[in-house]
């Protein structure tokens, strides 16, 4: 994570990295997930805020469940980042 944090703050915004891909906006969440304003410094979509949200709404919910959590968050976010950098 640190390389992908150093990647992004030297090249975000430039002509090889004008904007975040999905999955880096997913990325840059799990860099600082308690500093919205580090997300909004790279222009994190309010979708990927909120299926954050959702995500992590689903985890507290079900933290007293960790064997079957990656079974219950794999239909609606086994796609995310933050389900790969995890349980993968």
């Amino acid at each position: 994570m640190a390389a992908f944090r150093q990647m992004i703050e030297t090249y975000y915004g430039t002509d090889a990295l004008s904007t975040l891909p999905y999955s880096f906006q997913e990325a840059v969440i799990l860099l600082e997930d308690r500093n919205p304003d580090y997300w909004k410094r790279f222009n994190v979509s309010q979708t990927v805020i909120d299926r954050f949200t959702g995500y992590g709404r689903i985890v507290m919910q079900n933290r007293n469940n960790a064997q079957q959590l990656p079974e219950l968050l794999k239909p609606g976010y086994g796609n995310s980042y933050w389900y790969y950098y995890i349980y993968k």
